[in-house]
């Protein structure tokens, strides 16, 4: 995971936002990076108005 993050903010210029993908499970997580990777389209987060974050 480290390495994936890694190559996301060395690719995008910023950090992958983390916080708004929490509950996802590991490897979901993985497969939203590497698809933004592979397509060098940065990931959209989606945050809910009243969510905590």
């Amino acid at each position: 995971m480290d390495e994936l993050l890694q190559q996301y903010a060395d690719m995008f210029k910023v950090n992958f936002p983390i916080f708004s993908v929490v509950g996802m499970d590991e490897a979901e997580i993985k497969r939203l990076i590497e698809k933004a990777i592979d397509s060098n389209e940065h990931y959209e987060a989606v945050y809910e108005e009243k969510g905590d974050y």
